[in-house]
């Protein structure tokens, strides 16, 4: 429904119409104006038919200036996001202009977080795991371990894109141009998600001087002290990962996954506790249960078990 017929139809409804007068006078189908109805962009008079219509105070009349009416905004669906997301100026999905230009001129640090109503979002489950997220304080010590970034997007956002990516089976930064960016912006409050060039460069900034490795630390060390009594044992998992590259020499393994032959590749091993939680993250080289294990020693101690 286009928003001429939209106007025309709600007209129609607010003389008392009903429905099957209106998909006659229109020529339109029954199942399109009650779906229209049913997402709100129509709607009905809740009085019958049967009663006067009562005229609505004009801008005017006191009455009008004293109660003003409030706006409605209503909910958009997949289709309506997507026609606005490209007829946006400054790009795709980039329906913020304001904010874009103020952090252009150092005017604004980071773009605000505001959640809108919409329908049939792509991945909108993935907002049913922000609190699993957030209770495994995933946010809690990022300003301590990160720098602060310069321009639209914050540390907050970058992480929590790159956590909807994991929930969202999105493997490779490469893969997000291929989703829609402005629904994955919605998922986070935004009008759309960085593109690829953009989150390398963020990601870059975010990885020097160690950063991740110091905020898994601290991060280790919190869920540590927290289930103190449960750390006792811990189960190493390892997963062999095909190495490609010619900066060094490794040994080769027996990779079962695609492959099953022997293979150079590197061995990522994840020490978890009784609650299956990664507590720290071990990369050895080596075929040695020794190495590992004292490698395993000095984590406990640097996370202060």
């Amino acid at each position: 429904m286009t928003d001429d017929v939209i106007a025309e139809a709600q007209d129609l409804l607010n003389r008392g119409q009903s429905r099957r007068q209106i998909i006659e006078k229109l020529g339109i189908k029954y199942d399109t104006l009650s779906k229209a109805i049913n997402q709100g962009r129509l709607r009905e008079l809740s009085q019958p038919p049967s009663q006067p219509h009562v005229a609505q105070p004009t801008a005017q009349s006191p009455t009008a200036q004293s109660h003003p009416a409030p706006s409605l905004i209503l909910p958009t669906d997949k289709s309506q996001r997507g026609v606005a997301d490209v007829a946006a100026e400054m790009g795709v999905a980039c329906t913020r202009s304001e904010e874009r230009v103020l952090t252009a001129f150092g005017m604004l640090q980071g773009a605000s977080t505001r959640f809108e109503e919409c329908r049939d979002v792509s991945f909108g489950g993935v907002l049913c795991a922000l609190p699993a997220l957030t209770a495994n304080e995933l946010f809690d010590h990022l300003q301590k371990s990160f720098p602060v970034l310069g321009g639209y997007y914050t540390t907050l956002q970058i992480i929590t894109l790159l956590a909807y990516m994991a929930l969202c089976r999105i493997k490779t930064m490469e893969q997000l141009q291929y989703e829609s960016p402005g629904e994955l912006g919605k998922l986070m409050g935004l009008e759309r998600v960085p593109e690829v060039r953009y989150l390398r460069s963020k990601l870059a900034r975010l990885s020097k001087d160690q950063a991740p490795e110091s905020w898994a630390a601290v991060m280790s060390q919190q869920w540590l002290q927290d289930d103190s009594e449960l750390a006792g044992t811990l189960y190493v998992d390892g997963h062999v990962r095909l190495y490609h590259g010619t900066l060094t020499e490794l040994p080769k393994r027996y990779v079962t996954k695609n492959f099953k032959r022997t293979g150079i590749s590197v061995v990522s091993c994840w020490c978890l506790i009784v609650k299956v939680s990664a507590r720290f993250f071990l990369k050895r080289c080596g075929n040695r249960i020794g190495s590992l294990a004292s490698r395993t020693t000095s984590s406990l101690k640097r996370t202060g078990l």
